[in-house]
């Protein structure tokens, strides 16, 4: 396998940078796993200065937050319980011990609550739709995903999916491939908190 650092540049909250990782077989080097992700690095005043300056949602665009793009059918759904201790047992078990993720450690993080592994959610999202639609023997998927706020533990994670008619009708549109992938199928994760209906995670499973 191999990591390596693709770009970095300043944004309005701090500065990010976005990390390949690739992953290959030992017998014939073929490419079996490509995956870009980007990290980005806040500055408190930056972030509280950026957020100020945001134009209040339309009520619109604040449903759209927690609503799939249109579908070809009625999504499906389904929740996730996770309970107190998942978070200690995925963090054994992939293991990414970051202190967030750990009960009684999270707190010297400033955190009340361990938070989940966004890896965990994207992970079961793209289960259920492997499952809904017989991906198991496809040979090739592209999986596009965006996470938006933290899952606390303990919590009950809502899933909803469904393929979507029209591509451009989502936040992944610049970055699909509707020439080698034509089927699309957007996911979102979402929990209730005290503004409501809180996103936690969206993405699209192309094939």
């Amino acid at each position: 396998y191999s990591i390596s650092v693709t770009g970095s540049r300043l944004n309005e909250i701090g500065a990010e940078c976005d990390v390949l990782i690739e992953v290959s077989s030992p017998l014939n080097s073929r490419l079996l796993v490509s995956t870009t992700m980007t990290f980005t690095s806040t500055d408190a005043k930056k972030a509280r200065a950026a957020r100020k300056r945001r134009p209040e949602l339309t009520a619109a665009e604040q449903a759209a937050k927690t609503n799939l793009g249109p579908t070809a059918s009625a999504p499906k759904q389904f929740v996730e319980e996770i309970k107190r201790d998942h978070s200690k047992k995925y963090a054994a078990c992939s293991g990414d011990m970051n202190p967030i993720h750990l009960p009684i450690y999270c707190k010297a993080m400033g955190l009340p609550k361990p938070i989940m592994h966004g890896v965990f959610s994207l992970a079961r999202g793209v289960a259920a739709i492997t499952d809904a639609y017989s991906l198991a023997t496809v040979p090739k998927l592209r999986i596009a995903a965006a996470w938006k706020l933290p899952m606390p533990v303990p919590a009950t994670a809502h899933f909803t999916f469904g393929e979507l008619v029209d591509v451009t009708k989502t936040e992944h549109a610049n970055g699909l491939d509707t020439t080698k992938f034509k089927r699309h199928i957007e996911f979102l994760a979402t929990r209730e908190g005290k503004g409501g209906t809180l996103p936690h995670l969206r993405g699209v499973v192309s094939f």
